[in-house]
């Protein structure tokens, strides 16, 4: 074959799949990114229909689906060569309840899966096919609400729509043992323990006392006292009898602000009184521009425990009130700058054991004059050391849970920022998580994932933001831009609003469109902000909306024949990092080497959780396209270690381009891959990016996989296969020494 021809024929084949885009990602991408577990629930396992004549199928074991109460099984599936499968149809894997009388009660059903235009990839001949089928967990969740005993089993079926010849049938197989989706069945005899309600001292005064004594005097009268907390399932460790009642429980209600633990089986025993002291430090710090004022509280809190679950999310009451205390604060802008000077409070015999620290604050500009404002963006506040059990660092309300004994400290260090330094947040409001791209000029972080992408192009100081509507439904956005005093740094890698309300003190740092924009099927939004056109003098609503501007064009067709994508001045590396260890990853390192000694080390503060995967994205300025070859090195600092530990490979790129990372760290090791642009598009392994890679991405499109791992049509690894990936493989279409035109 000539050149040209080749050079057609993967352009034909490449269409032809681009025409099934908006077909693939419209009956998928509605679904959120969620943790799965592999946990097994039950040994007992569906029996496949093996009688059944037009398909061949297998069936996983049924897992829970983290996060959620539901459950989870995969069914592999291929169509049996005598099938005829329609151009136009789909089919939907469900899940029913049979039950004695005949008729199926609905338990859950898989995504609608819509006939590609390459029919082949459903036969047996290519292998089986897998389909995730989410389904109820409680009766309780049904709508029909049957007897457990009128239930024979579940039955799994496939339901097809358009011309299949023939019809396949409809059984795909069953499963006989519920208890693997509904548990065992509920304990029916045996004594049910039973606890005497007490209203403890501490307690009883929230409460007319004979509303109490009522309840006291007739337990059946006090709602659920004694019962399992899961009425359908046995007891068990995570399933206990209910011990802990509040006002809202008691039959005889009590209108009441307050809603604390009235009744329960054991009454705490007072704590020991405690003593804390908070030391609150500027740290080498400076007021800049107007900003010459700082006011802050020290206040002590107790903590919700009806609402804390475990982890901190500030479940907090009652503070500087009662027991708790409160001291407020005001720093002035001293004559010399920079200036490090501590403040210490110390509260003396406030109650022991679980308590919260929070220090709202307020950061003003023309402190003692009557145009005094307050704007708390870019304001860094650390609570240090580990006395903290639980923290929120963020937002005008920081706080730190903390046990207080008979001597605790608590060490608290304050950073303003250099207000000359600006952080803006580009985002679609309402949209799914994770469109937002946030910039301070220099650095630049992208919180982007399907239907967004997000670009910071650092040499025109302009910043992009894409909505991709790929589904077969109109869509609608609507921008926001928030603006942050200092970098990105100071801001956390992000950029938070502040308290505004209408005519108050707080400056109001956040605008959006008046009305959302409707978004046709198969286009795309864009919207532009170049930094330095933003109003940062003149901070209004009509200046922020002038400098923004957005248009709607279609999703573009890939490029013809060879010619290369756009010139670059630098490339990126994108570093997609899985954290095993216990604790976040607070920083990201990079060192990157061109030509063997122009050497730039470069930082970036993250906050990678536990168990979860974040995406860092780094300029590699020094890496322009004249350079022969560049090395890079990667290293990353976990919240509780002083030194950085660094991934053992150093990558050795000889024709610049952009670079990929999948890295898994530990409490003491990274490991994981590194690839170029190229060999990251080259999914089939043969040394050319062709039609057959990109097949591989459009057929994933809107897959979604587990923090843990990452799909090779992923190529971005940022948890699902979307446009960014397609969009890499079309830049690099029909390049490497294995495609037969290039030898």
């Amino acid at each position: 074959m000539s050149q040209k021809g080749e050079i057609a024929t993967t352009i034909t084949v490449f269409t032809v799949m681009l025409m099934t885009l908006g077909l693939v990602i419209g009956s998928l991408v509605t679904f959120e990114r969620t943790t799965l577990t592999t946990e097994a629930q039950s040994s007992a396992s569906v029996a496949p229909n093996s009688g059944n004549p037009d398909v061949e199928i297998a069936f996983s074991p049924i897992t829970r689906r983290s996060g959620t109460s539901q459950k989870q099984i995969t069914v592999s599936l291929c169509f049996k060569d005598h099938v005829r499968i329609p151009s136009s149809g789909n089919f939907t894997i469900q899940a029913a309840l049979k039950r004695k009388t005949g008729d199926d009660i609905a338990l859950g059903s898989s995504v609608q899966e819509r006939i590609l235009s390459n029919r082949e990839l459903y036969k047996c001949t290519g292998g089986k096919r897998d389909y995730k089928v989410f389904m109820y967990s409680s009766l309780n969740d049904l709508k029909e609400k049957p007897n457990r005993e009128d239930i024979t089993g579940i039955v799994f079926n496939i339901v097809t729509s358009g011309n299949f010849d023939p019809k396949p049938q409809l059984l795909l197989g069953t499963l006989s043992d519920i208890s693997v989706v509904f548990g065992l069945e509920p304990p029916t005899s045996g004594p049910t323990p039973v606890f005497e309600p007490k209203a403890c001292p501490q307690l009883a005064n929230h409460a007319p006392a004979g509303v109490i004594q009522n309840a006291l005097a007739n337990p059946s009268n006090i709602s659920g006292w004694s019962e399992l907390e899961k009425p359908n399932e046995p007891e068990s460790d995570t399933n206990k009898r209910k011990t802990l009642l509040t006002l809202q429980d008691i039959d005889l209600r009590y209108d009441t602000i307050v809603n604390p633990l009235i009744f329960t089986a054991t009454c705490p025993e007072p704590s020991e009184p405690g003593k804390l002291t908070v030391n609150v430090t500027f740290q080498n710090t400076s007021f800049t521009g107007a900003f010459d004022g700082f006011a802050y509280n020290t206040q002590t809190c107790d903590l919700d425990e009806a609402a804390y679950t475990g982890t901190y999310k500030g479940e907090s009451k009652d503070c500087g009130t009662g027991v708790n205390k409160k001291v407020t604060h005001t720093m002035k802008k001293p004559a010399t700058q920079p200036f490090t000077e501590t403040l210490t409070d110390t509260f003396e015999n406030i109650p022991g054991g679980k308590r919260i620290v929070q220090l709202p604050y307020g950061f003003w500009r023309n402190f003692d004059t009557p145009q005094a404002r307050k704007d708390n963006s870019g304001v860094l506040i650390t609570f240090n050391g580990t006395v903290c059990v639980g923290k929120i660092e963020k937002g005008s309300l920081p706080s730190c849970l903390l046990t207080v004994n008979n001597d605790t400290t608590l060490n608290i260090s304050i950073s303003l920022p250099d207000t000359a330094k600006k952080t803006l947040r580009l985002g679609y409001k309402d949209s799914p998580a994770g469109c937002t791209i946030v910039t301070d000029g220099s650095a630049s972080l992208t919180r982007t994932g399907n239907p967004c992408s997000g670009f910071f192009n650092k040499s025109s100081g302009i910043l992009r933001l894409d909505y991709v509507n790929n589904t077969d439904a109109t869509k609608s956005s609507l921008w926001e831009i928030v603006r942050c005093h200092g970098d990105l740094a100071s801001n956390r890698n992000t950029c938070t609003k502040n308290d505004f309300v209408t005519d108050t003190i707080d400056v109001k740092n956040f605008f959006s469109e008046a009305s959302a924009t409707d978004i046709p099927a198969g286009k795309i939004r864009t919207c532009r902000l170049k930094i330095t056109d933003y109003p940062f003098s003149d901070e209004t609503e009509s200046k922020v909306k002038e400098v923004i501007t957005c248009e709607i064009v279609p999703i573009p067709s890939p490029t013809t024949g060879t010619t290369p994508p756009a010139s670059r001045d630098t490339y990126t590396a994108t570093l997609s990092i899985y954290n095993s260890a216990s604790v976040s990853i607070v920083k990201v390192f990079t060192k990157a080497c061109a030509n063997g000694e122009n050497c730039v080390d470069d930082a970036i503060d993250t906050d990678i959780r536990s168990q979860t995967r974040g995406v860092v994205e780094f300029d590699l300025g020094n890496v322009t396209p004249n350079v022969r070859f560049f090395t890079l090195r990667v290293a990353v600092q976990l919240a509780d270690q002083n030194d950085s530990q660094g991934f053992n490979q150093e990558l050795n790129v000889s024709d610049p381009q952009n670079v990929y990372y999948d890295l898994k760290v530990t409490s003491d090791d990274v490991t994981g891959t590194a690839k170029t642009e190229f060999s990251a598009s080259d999914i089939s392994g043969n040394d050319c990016v062709n039609a057959d890679d990109a097949s591989k991405v459009i057929n994933k499109l809107a897959d979604i996989s587990a923090p843990d791992k990452c799909a090779a049509e992923d190529i971005n690894c940022d948890g699902v296969v979307n446009t960014l990936d397609l969009s890499v493989i079309i830049s690099n279409l029909n390049k490497g020494q294995g495609c037969a035109f290039n030898n």
